[in-house]
């Protein structure tokens, strides 16, 4: 998959789940909005650990993906 960010059909033993509407989610992995700002304006739902939770808030905030690129 090569790093590939992909929408799910269905669930089955997924670490990480977020959900959100397209925008928001979209917003969140190019960087424009933070995890933790998504989550406490309730924007972004999401079911993972802790540690977990803040390898991706800064996986998203320094990583600025550009899906428009893609």
């Amino acid at each position: 998959m090569n790093g590939e960010i992909r929408k799910a059909s269905h669930t089955s033993n997924f670490d990480v789940e977020v959900s959100g509407s397209e925008e928001a989610v979209l917003s969140l992995i190019s960087g424009e909005l933070k995890l933790r700002d998504a989550i406490f304006q309730n924007k972004i739902k999401m079911e993972t650990t802790f540690r977990k939770k803040l390898l991706l808030e800064s996986f998203f905030c320094l990583g600025k993906i550009s899906y428009h690129n893609t």
